[in-house]
């Protein structure tokens, strides 16, 4: 029987959400790609034809579940609101969506899964690290104009400030 695109999609995002679940309980090493064929009802011939691999699988998986978050974190920093509120939105977001998102959850498990292979996932971490700093840089410029409003003070250094922010949403989804 001839598969058509729609079916092909199909497979692939099921194959995308049995990995996300199978990967966030079992981390990467510890997972099989039996496990994630059974958890998505397909053989694993349907991994190694859409992902080749269970590196590309993960690989495609990080990119799928991080990029919203990194998606979140843009539209808040682009919305015509202060600093201080630009901020304070951010941590909001983040731990609403960690406790009612599903997906968010498993992208946030998911990056520690990565953070704890970092020296042996080189792609995945190039992209992680570009846009960590992405965001870095745009965070600095909310907390500098925050700073030259008078709004945060300016005796501190931004990039301090951000990473102390960085620090506790990442200790705050550790936590959930």
């Amino acid at each position: 029987m001839r598969r058509t695109r729609e079916d092909a999609e199909t497979t692939r995002l099921s194959l995308l959400r049995a990995a996300g679940k199978v990967f966030s309980e079992r981390g990467f090493a510890a997972t099989r790609l039996s496990e994630i064929a059974k958890e998505a009802n397909v053989t694993r011939g349907a991994i190694y034809w859409h992902f080749g691999n269970k590196k590309r699988l993960f690989n495609e998986l990080i990119r799928e579940k991080i990029t919203p978050f990194f998606e979140l974190i843009d539209g808040v920093i682009s919305e015509d609101i202060g600093p201080i509120e630009k901020l304070r939105a951010v941590m909001v977001k983040t731990a609403s969506n960690f406790e009612s998102d599903s997906d968010f959850k498993t992208s946030q498990q998911l990056e520690f899964i990565v953070t704890g292979m970092m020296g042996r996932e080189n792609s995945i971490k190039t992209y992680l690290d570009r846009e960590a700093a992405r965001l870095k840089s745009a965070f600095t410029l909310v907390v500098e104009e925050g700073q030259a409003r008078g709004e945060i003070d300016d005796r501190f250094d931004a990039s301090d400030i951000i990473s102390h922010l960085v620090i506790f949403l990442r200790g705050i989804t550790f936590m959930l």
